[in-house]
């Protein structure tokens, strides 16, 4: 069995929650499922639990993220 370092599995988890952040704001948090979030990251659905709980886990992280970007935003003006 393959086992990756922890920058993998950071950058793994940071790339689901980009392709689900885009995918939440064009299909909205309920027409999104995982597998169509996984799908588009290119990564299998058994993969999902490795990096979050469930999807309200993803959706508190999506969010959180995104907070964090607007904050950057403002702070660099």
């Amino acid at each position: 069995m393959v086992r990756y370092g922890a920058e993998h599995k950071q950058a793994t988890s940071r790339r689901i929650l980009e392709v689900a952040g885009r995918r939440f704001k064009q299909d909205g948090i309920d027409g999104s499922g995982i597998a169509a979030v996984m799908k588009d990251a290119g990564l299998t659905n058994g993969a999902f639990y490795a990096h979050f709980a469930s999807k309200d886990d993803l959706v508190a992280g999506v969010v959180a993220e995104q907070l964090r970007e607007q904050a950057a935003q403002f702070r660099d003006r």
